[in-house]
C-alpha cells in the first residue's frame, strides 16, 4: 500500500515557511536549501503516486522550487569575501534580489491560479 501524496495545502504551507525563512535570513543557507529540497521531494512523491492532490498545481510548484534553489545559491555568495568586495558599492545585488522577489511573486500567482483551476476541475468532476 503506497503512502498518499501530500495535499496541496500542506505543500503550500511548507513553501510559505521556506519563503519566510529566506525573507528574514535567520537560517543558514544549508537549512533553507534543505527546506526547498523537501518541497521538491513532495512533488516527486506526488508524481510517483499518479499526481493525485497536485493536479495542475505541479508545474508552478516545480518552478518555485527551482527559484528557491537559485535564491539559496545567490545568498550563499554573500558568505564569500571576494563577492562582498567585488559588489561593494554596486546596485547589482539589490537589483538581483529585486528580480528574485518579482520572480517569486509570479510563481506564487501562478500557483494560486493553478490551485483555483484544479479545485474547479475537481468540483466539475464531482458533479458528473
Amino acid at each position: 500500500m503506497s503512502t498518499p501524496p501530500e495535499d496541496v495545502e500542506s505543500v503550500v504551507r511548507r513553501v510559505e515557511a521556506s519563503a519566510a525563512a529566506a525573507k528574514v535570513f535567520t537560517r543558514s543557507c544549508a537549512v533553507l536549501a534543505g527546506q526547498w529540497s523537501s518541497v521538491e521531494e513532495s512533488i516527486t512523491a506526488a508524481r510517483l503516486n499518479g499526481g493525485a492532490g497536485l493536479g495542475s498545481v505541479d508545474p508552478p510548484l516545480a518552478a518555485l522550487v527551482r527559484l528557491g534553489e537559485e535564491t539559496v545559491g545567490y545568498m550563499a555568495k554573500f558568505g564569500e569575501t571576494w563577492f562582498i568586495l567585488r559588489t561593494a558599492g554596486s546596485l547589482v545585488p539589490k537589483v538581483r534580489f529585486h528580480a528574485l522577489v518579482h520572480a517569486f511573486w509570479r510563481c506564487v500567482l501562478d500557483l494560486e491560479l493553478a490551485a483555483v483551476v484544479d479545485v474547479g476541475g475537481v468540483m466539475v468532476g464531482l458533479d458528473e
